[in-house]
């Protein structure tokens, strides 16, 4: 719980880039997804894992070419889809 909150960022971000290219692809953002919602105790028959994923997928993915580039907002952003889908 202690430490530089970019450098947790940045390793949460290497756990999740399972090919290691810098980049997060489809499969890997919803692997990211899946683990918060097991997080958080969502109900996962009122939360679409697959509609979370295109959705966070369609606003990180700033070029359209299925990756996510490494970036400080990219965990609080998807914290935060899954935040507003908990209620």
């Amino acid at each position: 719980s202690r430490g530089d909150l970019r450098k947790k960022l940045e390793y949460a971000f290497a756990l999740y880039d399972a090919d290691l290219n810098g980049y997060l692809n489809l499969n890997e953002v919803r692997l990211v997804l899946n683990g918060m919602l097991d997080l958080l105790g969502a109900d996962r028959k009122s939360h679409s894992l697959t509609q979370i994923t295109e959705e966070c997928m369609n606003t990180l993915d700033i070029s359209k070419d299925g990756k996510i580039t490494k970036g400080i907002t990219l965990f609080f952003y998807l914290f935060d889809c899954l935040l507003y889908t908990s209620d």
